[in-house]
């Protein structure tokens, strides 16, 4: 099927989300990125008092726009699990999002599928939640698509009723109204198999000589100096496939896009990794380690010599990912029994 937006909420939903959009629209924040691990299911959200507004956000202040609405990737019947699947993406462009919805379309399920764009919005959360209701689905696999496992974690833990911790964005007020089961998971992309399928085909594709040539794998980094490590450590496994098939070096850095003064730092070592490297001779590859496009790196790395890649979108590796991990949340909360032999860990 074609995918479709998801149409305006109904009376029943309108008034809680007015009120959701325009709390967005006054309040301002993000959070931030980096670890893997089990699974955790609310049978329903329930109504809990307001986060208080205190809660200090993780990166800089930033207005978040109104999110653009849920796309519904598939309307089928839900299977003899009844479960549906809530992708959450980002969001971005046109051809960003575009990019995202391709992904989702190629995975497989048996029910229902549901794009939600924006960081935890609950306006776009509440709208897809919504739509897998009204789909029939009766329990729902919300597969975070994220590089990173912490990215908006706690918040979508919270709004989905999975935990009653502080929310860290200034937007997120109350969890979702639902009377749904519903389930997510921890971990990102970020150290999976399938990212580093991805990275080490981008690299091939530039390459000419790997034994002449330097890789530089990028992410976009955190401002906590642990957080940012554990990100470092999570990239090192593509970059160890990426040095298996003979390149002369792989590095991983991170840009630490959103703190101005660990991103000075960031810019330097990654400007003089390129530069030492290009003046040894060597070809220097740069490859994004995030979701799509090259990010803000050709403006970090303008005036040097290097050739660039792709970030992980568009790849049928993604859209492998997104089917596993909705499979391994629905093996981990009892909804699925066959096939559940591949997550006895939980979803990874």
């Amino acid at each position: 099927m074609k995918p479709r937006s998801v149409p305006p909420p109904s009376d029943r939903r309108r008034r809680s989300l007015i009120a959701a959009g325009l709390s967005c629209l006054l309040f301002a924040g993000a959070a931030g990125c980096a670890a893997r691990s089990g699974v955790e299911a609310a049978a329903s959200a329930r109504p809990a008092a307001a986060a208080p507004d205190t809660a200090a956000p993780a990166m800089p202040m930033m207005r978040m726009p109104p999110p653009p609405p849920p796309v519904v990737i598939s309307d089928a019947a839900p299977g003899d699990g009844g479960d549906g699947v809530l992708i959450m993406a980002h969001g971005g462009g046109e051809a960003w999002n575009e990019t995202v919805i391709e992904a989702a379309a190629g995975a497989r399920h048996e029910g229902p599928v549901v794009v939600a764009f924006g960081m935890a919005h609950p306006v776009s959360l509440q709208q897809g939640v919504d739509a897998l209701d009204g789909l029939g689905a009766g329990r729902v696999s919300v597969v975070r698509l994220f590089v990173s496992g912490e990215s908006f974690r706690a918040d979508t833990r919270y709004l989905l009723g999975l935990s009653d911790e502080e929310p860290e964005l200034p937007w997120v007020k109350a969890p979702l109204e639902h009377d749904l089961e519903i389930a997510t998971h921890d971990h990102g992309l970020m150290g999976s198999p399938e990212v580093s399928d991805i990275l080490l085909t981008r690299a091939l594709d530039l390459s000419e000589d790997p034994s002449g040539e330097s890789v530089l794998l990028i992410a976009h980094g955190m401002g906590d100096e642990g957080e940012n490590d554990r990100v470092l450590d999570n990239m090192r496994t593509a970059a160890d496939r990426i040095a298996a098939e003979g390149f002369r070096e792989v590095e991983v850095a991170a840009l630490r896009e959103d703190w101005e003064e660990a991103r000075a730092a960031a810019e330097a070592g990654i400007r003089s990794f390129v530069e030492s490297r290009t003046d040894a001779g060597r070809r220097v590859l740069v490859l994004p380690y995030r979701l799509s496009g090259f990010g803000p790196y050709a403006k970090v790395l303008e005036g040097l010599d290097y050739v660039a890649g792709d970030g992980l979108l568009p790849h049928d590796a993604i859209s492998r990912w997104i089917e596993s991990t909705a499979a391994g949340v629905a093996c981990a909360s009892g909804w699925r029994r066959h096939g559940c032999d591949r997550f006895t860990d939980g979803p990874q």
